[in-house]
């Protein structure tokens, strides 16, 4: 992982379609869901989860990024604010 990011949290869903999954950011967390739902004759079957993640002190909130790899991990990362630019007085 690079220095300027965060790995904010790691997820296997294998079992979830990338449409079936949303993630979103209040109050200084992240919530990650997936809710699956299959009907047939007898009837429908749902499958579920839900995760709520602190963000990490020092987080830019507009850079979280998720994306979901070949083995179905779901990764949540994001970048760290810029330091505040400093200004020299010269007197």
């Amino acid at each position: 992982m690079d220095a300027d990011k965060f790995q904010i949290a790691t997820l296997d869903v294998r079992e979830f379609k990338p449409e079936e999954i949303t993630c979103k950011v209040e109050n200084g967390k992240i919530k990650v869901s997936g809710l699956q739902r299959h009907e047939s004759e007898e009837g429908f079957d749902s499958k579920e989860f839900r995760r709520c993640y602190n963000l990490p002190e020092g987080v830019d909130e507009s850079s979280i990024s998720t994306r979901i790899a070949e083995d179905g991990m779901l990764h949540v990362e994001a970048l760290k604010k810029s330091p505040p630019a400093t200004t020299e007085n010269k007197a």
